[in-house]
């Protein structure tokens, strides 16, 4: 493996490969992990409690999740799995069969999806040229309908 940095040759390496080694060639010293101790989570932002759906392949049977201000979370899997049904009901696109949603600790049960948005939810739809785009406007007119929906 040769590895550039800045445009130049930095290094050269043979398998089995030393990571250590890889990285200090790509960075120049090998970068130092973030201790987990800097990470701080405010108060809870969405809530499920025994949340299940039908929707997809499987569906979501008692889905069970905190999320708290500053964390980030990845859905993972495979197409149908469930990801989809679970963004769609924490934005208020989808109700819930079984189960409470709660966002920013006011219960959601029954609101629509204008309040969910009220509160500072958001949607972007994985096929966005299926349902996040309306044909034959432009971005400027596609923005001003953020603000009407």
């Amino acid at each position: 493996m040769t590895v550039l940095r800045q445009g130049r040759v930095s290094g050269e390496m043979d398998a089995p490969f030393d990571t250590d080694g890889l990285m200090e060639m790509m960075f120049g010293e090998a970068p130092v992990p973030p201790s987990c101790a800097c990470l701080f989570t405010g108060e809870d932002v969405l809530m499920m409690r025994g949340v299940s759906a039908s929707g997809g392949r499987t569906g979501l049977r008692d889905c069970n999740i905190v999320i708290r201000q500053g964390e980030v979370v990845g859905l993972a899997g495979l197409e149908g799995s469930g990801q989809e049904v679970f963004l769609r009901i924490a934005a208020g696109l989808a109700s819930p069969s079984e189960g409470e949603v709660r966002v920013q600790g006011m219960k959601m049960s029954g609101k629509t999806h204008h309040w969910f948005k009220h509160v500072g939810v958001s949607f972007l739809p994985g096929s966005r040229m299926e349902e996040g785009l309306v044909p034959g406007l432009t971005i400027t007119e596609h923005l001003a309908l953020l603000d009407f929906w």
